[in-house]
């Protein structure tokens, strides 16, 4: 029997997704082919994209940005027309306007496709969400990457097929680093007091002024705890004056950016807790891979798909949204575990993981729902 034959059309290829791209490209089963462009829209200007012009099955289609958010991408449903796919996965974003028309054209032609997408958050009636429904409902079925997205769906009554796939970083590489890593006695942070982190964009939307305020309150219950900061952000400016304020400059550091996994993976590995207050995303996925807990709040609405990997007495805590005393409490108790306690929540972390978050699980569940729609043409 002759490979499956399948597109994938994104606006562009961030970088992060690289190891997942590779692994599809690899593929024995299926036979990927790569549509995009090499244009980050304004929103995320300057992130760092994959090289996809050495990849031999990538055709590049220019992006044309609109109000900040909106895009066309002219040829695209030309270029797609061309070759016979058994299936297309397109980005699910309805802004992407050409989109629109590849997947109206894919439908009358009885082609199945998948979008690719974070779905919905909550289940509401905003003008965004209104147009997302109409937009997803021209799809076979979807990729998403949390349950709870896949709930959503079926509420609102989608009669597709939606598969979740998860997200992954590159764990491979970080399971390498994690082993040399662990062969190394010293902490890069001194240790003297112990230290949670946060490592990623300082955003107002984490809400990381109550990491701050939940140290202090420690302070002043004569527990000491430090928190490192590693990234850059336009919040940096006012953490400084924060800690400053609060009086515990001394227990805050800032790294600035890194992107060093040898140095981050150490970071990991020898801190207490990984702390992100709001807004959850692929960071927590880069903590527990190296076996770090993350504590976080209960308002997963505001979090990414990401935040199910935070399993609240397993692979992390969770605290009430906005209560610092909670929060300090969580962080406390990372700092009073015996080492077996440790281990415990360290191996969880890994096996978390191992079994959904990974490059490898991604593309055998992408697979899975393409050979699934497929069938029913």
């Amino acid at each position: 029997m002759d490979k499956l034959k399948v597109a994938i059309i994104f606006p562009y290829y961030a970088h992060y997704r690289k190891p997942v791209i590779d692994s599809l490209k690899d593929d024995v089963e299926i036979e990927y082919h790569f549509f995009g462009g090499q244009k980050e829209s304004p929103q995320f200007r300057g992130m760092k994209l994959i090289d996809m012009s050495v990849n031999d099955r990538f055709t590049k289609i220019e992006n044309t940005w609109f109000l900040k958010y909106f895009s066309i991408q002219p040829g695209l449903s030309r270029k797609v027309k061309i070759a016979n796919y058994n299936c297309v996965v397109i980005f699910g974003d309805w802004k992407y306007l050409s989109t629109w028309w590849v997947a109206i054209i894919l439908r009358f032609r009885r082609v199945p496709t998948l979008f690719w997408s974070h779905g919905f958050r909550k289940n509401q009636n905003s003008f965004n969400d209104i147009f997302k429904t109409i937009y997803f409902k021209l799809f076979t079925g979807g990729l998403v990457f949390d349950q709870r997205a896949k709930d959503i769906f079926a509420e609102k009554g989608f009669k597709g097929d939606i598969t979740v796939i998860y997200n992954s970083l590159d764990y491979k590489y970080q399971k390498s680093i994690l082993e040399k890593v662990k062969e190394e006695s010293t902490s890069i942070i001194s240790d003297e007091v112990p230290y949670i982190l946060f490592s990623g964009r300082l955003t107002r939307t984490k809400n990381l002024d109550q990491i701050l305020k939940a140290i202090a309150y420690l302070d002043n219950q004569g527990v000491f705890v430090k928190v490192v900061f590693i990234g850059e952000g336009e919040f940096k400016h006012e953490l400084i004056r924060l800690s400053e304020e609060l009086g515990i400059d001394a227990r805050v550091a800032f790294m600035g950016s890194c992107y060093d996994e040898r140095i981050i993976a150490n970071c990991f590995l020898n801190a207490k807790a990984s702390v992100i207050p709001s807004a959850v995303g692929l960071s927590a996925i880069h903590a527990l891979t190296y076996g770090c807990p993350v504590i976080t709040d209960d308002n997963n609405v505001k979090h990414g798909p990401e935040v199910a990997a935070i399993r609240d007495g397993v692979t992390g805590k969770i605290f009430i949204q906005g209560d610092i005393k909670d929060l300090a409490k969580k962080i406390a108790s990372f700092t009073l575990l015996s080492q077996e306690e440790r281990d415990f929540y360290a191996n969880n972390c890994i096996k978390e993981i191992e079994s959904r978050y990974t490059a490898e699980n991604q593309r055998n569940l992408i697979n899975l729902s393409i050979k699934k729609v497929v069938a029913k043409f």
